[in-house]
């Protein structure tokens, strides 16, 4: 019974947080908009910077929150980081600076992965996130992701391993 409590507590969680996240996806995008209107005066920027600031940081909170639960099944399946990453891109936007860029290249034919997606996702977000706030304001951050030299085989009947190099460098 305790096993079967803990695991509604952990899926509450994240149904609270993912439905908190799309929540404050909207105030991330609308008061972005608003802070690019040049017609605005000082006092109303301020405001509005003030409420992006909560903005990123309930999103933060609600991250940190939803990594205390305990991880759900793991699903191994075959991803394309050249397809995964700059889908990711737009959400990985909030993380930067002001003046700011994130910028994301690959190479040509890269090999699949073999990932949990949710895991993966989790980990590229957590390094971009610590790489824009490494970068500050007003700095640079570059996701590269590149084909690696294939591993040494484990054993002669085993076939070479192909390897997949995904770089998050900042300033």
């Amino acid at each position: 019974m305790q096993i079967e409590h803990t695991e509604f507590q952990d899926q509450l969680v994240r149904g609270l947080a993912h439905r908190m996240n799309n929540i404050l996806t909207l105030f991330h995008g609308y008061v972005g908009l608003l802070i690019d209107n040049k017609n605005l005066d000082r006092a109303t920027l301020e405001g509005l910077a003030k409420i992006q600031n909560g903005a990123k940081a309930a999103t933060e909170l609600m991250d940190r929150t939803h990594s205390l639960v305990r991880p759900s099944t793991l699903v191994w399946r075959e991803i394309d980081l050249a397809l995964l990453v700059p889908m990711l891109k737009p959400g990985l936007e909030a993380f930067r600076g002001k003046n700011a860029t994130l910028e994301i290249q690959f190479a040509d034919g890269l090999p699949h992965v073999w990932a949990d997606m949710g895991r993966l996702k989790t980990a590229i977000i957590e390094v971009v996130r610590n790489a824009c706030e490494a970068a500050g304001p007003n700095g640079n951050v570059r996701i590269e992701i590149c084909a690696d030299e294939p591993a040494a085989a484990p054993s002669a009947a085993a076939q070479p391993l192909n390897w997949v190099c995904l770089k998050v460098i900042d300033d």
